[in-house]
């Protein structure tokens, strides 16, 4: 896996910890596939006992469904379960794409509306591709700079970008 920046590199395999929340970088496969071939590729997951931990799946307007994965336990990184959602894949003839995505987790008790604060810090100073919910309530993105998405997220308070929401 290419490394991406010092901070990445000391929790690529484990979780870095900050005062609210638990940071892990995590690998997200990104395809499409139609509804049958789709279902045969979770039955396949399962039949090989990968464990899906995030999913969107969207339907779009030519049929096929666009497809974000991470596989493997929810709070920790194991290699072979990404060998194997790549045999799957590749059994099945579907290219995919890989990418790092952020998992964020152990959000501050009493802390309303954590999309808020989190959307609201990056949005100024990078790309947010993707924000989504996965198993045990971790919060995975997709964002252009994770290093940057650490160091922002690490803040208490974390610093909002600049924002005029009346009409």
């Amino acid at each position: 896996m290419p490394r991406i920046g010092a901070e990445v590199e000391r929790i690529e395999n484990g979780a870095n910890e900050s005062d609210g929340f638990t940071f892990m970088v995590r690998r997200q496969f990104t395809f499409l596939a139609d509804d049958q071939t789709y279902s045969c590729i979770l039955d396949a997951l399962v039949g090989v006992g990968v464990n899906v931990t995030a999913v969107i799946t969207r339907k779009l307007p030519s049929g096929l469904n666009l497809n974000l994965i991470v596989v493997g336990p929810p709070g920790e990184n194991v290699l072979q379960q990404n060998i194997l959602m790549r045999g799957v894949l590749r059994f099945f003839g579907i290219q995919s794409r890989e990418n790092n995505v952020l998992q964020v987790s152990d959000f501050p008790p009493g802390m309303p509306g954590i999309l808020s604060p989190i959307f609201g810090g990056l949005w100024c100073e990078m790309r947010v591709s993707t924000i989504y919910l996965g198993e045990d309530n971790r919060l995975y993105l997709d964002v252009s700079d994770i290093p940057k998405a650490i160091r922002i997220l690490s803040q208490t308070p974390i610093k909002q970008c600049p924002k005029s929401c009346t009409r």
